[in-house]
């Protein structure tokens, strides 16, 4: 499986054949390729991960360090066999995590999932390994001064100060120790992923606008009711479909037509409480019945931010149009 995914990984991420840093530049030009200009790297889009094969065709991945000054640190070839068992076993983890909270799968689903999973985090090891290990080497080599810097700076102050010199003392340890606290943060900031609040932030604002819509429906139902008129005739009528049986007898009990229509809406954009569900809203699940999981204040403070950020995206877009205009 690890080697299915890694022939997948490297197909999907249209990884280029291995060629010298030198075929990307003109022949016969005295080029010092170990300082390069960063718009010319830019213009030439030299690939920083490529893949070449062995004599007994296993694929390996051929990783060139240039950093974003244009620096070439060197390339360096690895056979990533290793590091695609690696992730299928954690990806194997994962599912034995799921199979013990309940989840069923087939022997088919289970490869395929294995495979899927290894492939995507090779996909990203690709795209991420020459950023990552440009934050390792400049970290490294300010460790590397410092441990040594202790050395010399100790031998060389007991030296003046056996010659009568006051010697000051140099906190060498507590440079090293900012400098890996400079070091883990760069690292936290580099996979620091903002696409679950992106994902959480564009359900608020489809949560505010469908809220209008349920709304809407809710209330016409009600007056529908009042009237002694079939309001059940149009209660799933045209866009109304999903209107589930469990939304219908919360209405009938006369709840808050509100928080009914924020709660047909958070259904209907998918934004469903998953870690801190209560048994109450668990079993209605089991029985198909997919409530949104969330407290009515949640789902209304949801409603509120999602209004806030439609008005400001609405806000810097007019004021796009005006710097444009």
């Amino acid at each position: 499986m690890g080697v299915q995914a890694l022939k997948i990984a490297i197909e999907e991420s249209s990884l280029e054949e291995y060629k010298p840093l030198e075929y990307y530049f003109e022949y016969g030009k005295n080029i010092p390729y170990y300082k390069l200009d960063p718009d010319v790297l830019k213009e030439l889009n030299i690939p920083r991960v490529t893949v070449k094969s062995d004599e007994d065709g296993v694929p390996l991945l051929v990783l060139r360090l240039i950093t974003k000054e244009g620096e070439w640190i060197g390339e360096s070839v690895c056979c990533p066999l290793r590091v695609s068992g690696y992730f299928a076993g954690r990806a194997l983890a994962i599912v034995n995590d799921l199979k013990a909270g309940g989840l069923t799968m087939t022997d088919d689903d289970f490869r395929a999932f294995i495979i899927r999973k290894t492939a995507n985090m090779l996909k990203s090891a690709f795209a991420k390994i020459n950023e990552r290990i440009e934050i390792m080497v400049n970290s490294f080599l300010s460790e590397v001064f410092l441990d040594w810097a202790e050395l010399w700076y100790e031998y060389h102050a007991e030296y003046n100060s056996l010659l009568g010199y006051k010697m000051g003392r140099l906190h060498v340890r507590k440079q090293l120790s900012k400098e890996i606290e400079v070091h883990r943060n760069d690292i936290e900031t580099f996979w620091k992923d903002g696409s679950q609040k992106e994902l959480l932030d564009l359900k608020k604002m489809r949560l505010a606008l469908e809220y209008q819509k349920t709304y809407e429906h809710w209330k016409e139902m009600e007056r529908l009711q009042a009237e002694g008129k079939n309001w059940r005739r149009y209660v799933k009528a045209d866009d109304m479909a999903d209107v589930s049986d469990d939304l219908i007898d919360v209405f009938i009990n006369k709840d808050n037509i509100s928080g009914l229509a924020l709660e047909h809406a958070a259904r209907r954009v998918g934004l469903f409480n998953i870690y801190d569900v209560s048994d109450t809203n668990l079993e209605k699940r089991k029985q198909g019945i997919m409530v949104s999981g969330y407290s009515r204040p949640t789902l209304f403070n949801y409603k509120r931010e999602g209004e806030e950020l439609l008005h400001q995206r609405y806000d810097n877009s007019q004021s796009n149009d005006l710097t444009n205009s």
